[in-house]
């Protein structure tokens, strides 16, 4: 280039001082790669979600400057012309102002990236929710645990913004509001979505459960209590939060064992203090493990039920004890911790697990009591029958009682084993002595339902039968009664038995000889000469001589029969 096509220039000097040039940029570009390539799985992430493109960017404009650069070397080398600035330019780009620029490009190119993978990391927002939904899907579909652990970490600094965007429609019955989301909205509720899986959550209560924390919070403090898409991620976590035996359940038992985190309980407080949240997200309390029988140990349901206490106590104090169909649920599930007592042995020392389901299941009926002491149940609230469906706390935790007495009541030999389990390990310890008015109506209501069952025995394997059996063998066939110890509850529901027994027992027997004698247990016989039956009490270190009991039995059935009233007296009276 000899001549200048620009007006007046002049020839670099190839032997000038050099600022920035090729070689530097390769040497700089050499670091940078290494950085980018090395850098920890935490940083990676946050360059991928930042406010701005930032990968294609650094490409771009390294590219270009790489270009330039070498372009600008080989212009110095040949020493070819550069035209001035014209006259009414006040400033103009000399050899090294050029190299500066180019210098300075590259190293600002360099601090952007650095100040959004370590000083400042991007949030989710609309400029970048794309970007971080695809990012967050790429490493739970790629990065092993350890490294979806740190993307779990990194997560808690957004969920507030993830919240505020999602929405709280039910894909599955408004379809029709999914036209009007934004992408920022799509791609929050789909990022809830995703933080919902499984294995997501076993990483997440095993080394980030600070995230869900910060989820839960931003939930309550936005009170976006219905967020569908968040359904999934709440059942999850608390159920992978139960298999994991180091998880804040655990911690947050006792502040005796567990400390500072005992006594402040923050997760337990947040998820289950707050019962708007509580039926907002309605399947917090349904892990999946809860489910099926025998998936948990006595540790595990110990803390289910502590949960369910707070809840149940945030529940007590919001007044809305008469329709909790999520509560109601949640007390059904308990059931499953007793399905086998029937095969604990009562001479056995109280250390297997079945033992241990057990007493948690009394400690929790008992804590239950103690929470719906203070609360004030309507005048009339025992006419329900066994088969209708439950409706408030009280009718839930019956249930579990009334469920508890029946998988017992199939234990029926031999007599002294069963007559110590029936009687000390499950009626004294599930009715008790109820103290309160809520506390009798609760025994009320179990009374009804054992009852109910009674009356509508129909064939030898009817529950019925076994209640009765039940019944008999823990209450004895004399009614006795002292004025003192015997509580109304038990004394009615014991009336009843007895004179049902009395009228009907004949009328089975004639009808089918195997449903009578399923509603005898082992110690029980029918004396059919006399019309009676016979309870012995066979002699042991307690008892010196057999002592028997008798129950008289009506061969017609004239009389009438027996009313439910007889077990669900008001407590007025």
């Amino acid at each position: 280039m000899e001549t200048c096509l620009w007006g007046s220039c002049f020839a670099l000097d190839p032997a000038a001082a050099k600022i920035f040039g090729f070689s530097d940029f390769l040497a700089g570009m050499a670091l940078m790669i290494l950085a980018w390539t090395t850098t920890d799985v935490r940083y990676r992430f946050r360059i991928r979600v930042a406010a701005m493109p930032l990968q294609r960017l650094t490409f771009v404009v390294i590219g270009l400057i790489g270009s330039l650069t070498l372009l600008t070397d080989l212009w110095r080398a040949r020493g070819w012309k550069v035209p001035t600035a014209p006259a009414y330019i006040p400033f103009s780009i000399t050899p090294e102002t050029w190299q500066t620029l180019l210098g300075a490009g590259f190293f600002i190119t360099f601090m952007i990236w650095a100040f959004f993978a370590y000083i400042k990391p991007s949030m989710f927002g609309r400029l970048n929710a794309k970007r971080y939904t695809e990012a967050v899907h790429h490493f739970f579909l790629n990065a092993p645990a350890s490294e979806q652990a740190i993307i779990a970490q990194e997560l808690s600094c957004s969920a507030r913004e993830i919240v505020r965007y999602a929405t709280e429609y039910n894909p599955k019955k408004k379809s029709s509001e999914e036209k009007d989301l934004d992408s920022t909205q799509i791609n929050a509720n789909t990022l809830l979505a995703l933080i919902g899986n499984p294995t997501f959550c076993r990483v997440l209560v095993a080394d980030a459960p600070g995230t869900a924390f910060y989820f839960f919070q931003a939930i309550e403090s936005l009170s976006k209590y219905e967020l569908f898409f968040f359904q999934p991620f709440s059942r999850n976590f608390v159920n992978e939060a139960l298999r994991n035996k180091n998880s804040f359940l655990y911690h947050e038992d006792s502040g005796y064992a567990s400390g500072l985190m005992g006594y402040d309980k923050p997760f337990t407080t947040l998820l289950f203090s707050n019962y708007k949240m509580i039926k907002g997200l309605d399947s917090l309390l349904d892990p999946e493990d809860v489910w099926e029988k025998g998936r948990l140990d006595s540790a595990q349901w110990k803390s289910y039920c502590n949960l369910l206490i707070t809840a149940i106590e945030s529940c007590i104090e919001s007044k809305e004890t008469e329709n909790t169909p999520v509560l109601d649920r949640a007390i059904g599930h308990i059931k499953n911790a007793v399905f086998d007592i029937q095969k604990i042995n009562p001479d056995a020392e109280f250390q297997d697990d079945t033992h241990a389901r057990l007493k948690v299941v009394c400690e929790f009926v008992g804590q239950c009591r103690g929470l719906l002491a203070a609360y004030n149940p309507p005048s009339s609230p025992l006419k329900r029958a066994y088969d209708d469906p439950i409706s408030g706390l009280h009718d839930a935790i019956a249930e579990l009682i009334d469920a508890a007495i029946r998988l017992a009541a199939k234990v029926r030999a031999p007599i002294e084993q069963s007559r110590q389990f029936q009687s000390e390990l499950i009626w004294d310890e599930l009715m008790g002595y109820p103290h309160n008015k809520s506390s009798w109506m609760l025994n009320a209501k179990v009374c009804r339902l054992i009852f109910g069952r009674i009356k509508d025995i129909r064939t030898p394997a009817s529950t019925g039968c076994q209640l009765l059996s039940f019944c008999l063998n823990v209450m004895g066939l004399e009614y006795e009664y002292d004025g003192k110890h015997y509580k109304r509850d038990r004394r009615l529901l014991h009336r009843a038995v007895l004179a049902w027994t009395r009228r009907n027992y004949l009328q089975l027997y004639k009808r089918n000889p195997l449903m009578s004698d399923a509603c005898l247990c082992e110690g029980i016989t029918l004396d059919l000469e006399n019309h009676r039956l016979v309870m012995e009490f066979p002699a042991n270190t307690r008892r010196s001589v057999t002592r028997r009991q008798y129950l008289p039995l009506i061969q017609s059935n004239s009389e009438p029969e027996v009313s439910v009233s007889e077990v669900n007296s008001t407590t007025s009276k």
